[in-house]
C-alpha cells in the first residue's frame, strides 16, 4: 500500500512528513470540515506512527504566526484526532 509513495529521494515516511508540512502551510485554504478530515487523517498517522511527532516542527504557536484555521487544525489533531492518552504515551 504504501510502496507507491517511496521515491528516489526518500522513504514513505519521509514523503508523508513532507505532506504533512505543506498541508500545514496551506490549511487556511480550507473550509473548516476539510481542515477537520485532514486533522483527522493525519492524528492517525501520528497514533500510528507513520509519522513521526518531529513533522510538526512546522508548527510555531504564536498568535503572528497561527491563523484561526491552523488554531482549529491543532484543536482538532490533539483534541479529537489524538485524544489526550496517546499524547501522553507518546511524549
Amino acid at each position: 500500500p504504501m510502496t507507491c509513495l517511496i521515491t528516489a529521494s526518500g522513504n514513505a515516511c519521509d514523503v508523508l512528513q513532507d505532506c504533512f508540512r505543506k498541508q500545514y502551510a496551506v490549511i487556511h485554504r480550507l473550509e473548516t470540515n476539510k481542515l477537520r478530515n485532514v486533522a483527522s487523517f493525519f492524528a492517525h498517522l501520528l497514533a500510528t506512527d507513520a509519522v513521526p511527532w518531529s513533522a510538526m516542527s512546522c508548527i510555531v504557536l504564536t498568535e503572528e504566526a497561527t491563523t484561526s484555521s491552523s488554531r482549529i487544525f491543532i484543536k482538532y489533531l490533539f483534541q479529537v484526532g489524538l485524544g489526550l492518552g496517546t499524547c501522553s504515551t507518546a511524549l
